[in-house]
């Protein structure tokens, strides 16, 4: 049976959503873009010439009065999420909030959701919709916990060339540091393909000015005893790579696909990480087709609109409310053991994770 699209507003619309979302939106067929609030004069006149159809407003308040919507993007600043997000619910609209469900810097409040309200709320972690990632978690289920020595997960970029709109990056009380800008996206991708919660933290090393730094070294410990060894970076080069080291030989997570390597080669997994990365932008370019991470938003927005459409739990892809919750947990745990030299911090996940 066809299906109409859903109708989704939009709350800001900065680079993020235009190099990201947007593209994912106008590609697929589950969302009608309808409506959007920014506050910026210049931005709603720019959209409006090359979106006519889509209502501008300049204030959450005006999106929030209108009524032709079944749901909400969230891709404004972290330190508004939180806000925008509980007055959403209150619409009855089911909502995608981008990473961070907050700022990790702030006093965090006490959550208190209904069941009904918590099953309308997506997170944005995208990197779970990737292919590579979700046949490695796939791997890992069937893998001898035994087998196993180590997960291992790089996540840095050069944020001085991704700078939002409202200028939000590099201020890390407004959710713009390494915390909640770099971190959010690797803590959670580790834990969703270990498949445990994350029960303790520990900062090993960190380079850059006091609790703002610009690099971390930390490792996760999960509650089947895995651990997991983690670098995260603002101000470098793009670099992503997840390998699981196991007994005999490393596995590694290619854009594409999962290669084995063999111990000896091990030493060489970041170039042949960063290799394969190159090759699998020149293929997408050769053959006019999305990156797989631009083919990720397009993978969650349709996880999106199924959740709307079925009345039922997310596809094992989605993130939900205690994933982002535990998320900013994680990372203040992280905070708080740089703080105390490096020691490592329990933490209590939240109930019902997974």
């Amino acid at each position: 049976m066809h299906r109409l699209p859903l109708r989704l507003g939009v709350v800001g619309c900065g680079q993020v959503f235009e190099a990201c979302h947007l593209p994912a939106i106008l590609a697929g067929k589950n969302w009608h873009w309808v409506a959007a609030c920014e506050p910026l004069a210049d931005r709603r006149h720019r959209l409006r010439a090359q979106y006519p159809w889509v209502r501008l407003v300049p204030t959450y308040e005006c999106l929030l009065d209108l009524q032709d919507m079944d749901a909400f993007l969230i891709a404004s600043p972290p330190a508004l999420h939180l806000s925008q997000l509980r007055r959403a619910l209150v619409r009855q609209l089911a909502v995608l909030v981008e990473k961070p469900l907050g700022v990790s810097a702030a006093t965090w409040p006490d959550l208190a959701w209904s069941a009904t309200a918590a099953a309308r709320i997506q997170m944005g972690f995208n990197r779970r919709f990737k292919r590579a990632y979700q046949k490695l978690r796939a791997y890992l289920k069937r893998t001898p916990r035994c087998d196993i020595r180590s997960i291992e997960v790089i996540l840095r970029h050069d944020v001085r060339r991704w700078q939002a709109v409202s200028d939000y990056l590099q201020n890390d009380a407004r959710g713009g540091g390494l915390w909640d800008d770099v971190m959010s996206h690797q803590i959670d991708l580790v834990r969703w393909l270990v498949g445990h919660p994350v029960v303790a933290a520990r900062v090993v090393h960190a380079a850059g000015a006091g609790q703002n730094p610009t690099q971390i070294r930390y490792t996760l410990e999960f509650a089947d005893g895995l651990e997991a060894n983690c670098l995260a970076g603002h101000q470098h080069a793009f670099e992503e790579l997840v390998a699981v080291h196991l007994n005999r030989h490393t596995i590694l997570a290619w854009p594409d696909g999962l290669i084995r390597m063999r111990r000896r080669l091990r030493p060489f997994r970041r170039l042949i990480n960063r290799a394969g990365t190159y090759m699998h932008l020149a293929r997408c370019r050769l053959a006019g087709r999305p990156s797989e991470s631009a083919t990720s938003y397009r993978r969650q927005l349709a996880a999106f609109a199924g959740i709307i459409r079925e009345d039922m739990p997310g596809p094992p892809e989605a993130a939900g409310l205690i994933d982002g919750i535990d998320n900013i947990r994680t990372i203040q745990a992280c905070r708080r053991s740089l703080a105390a030299g490096g020691q490592t911090i329990r933490i209590a996940t939240a109930k019902g994770a997974a």
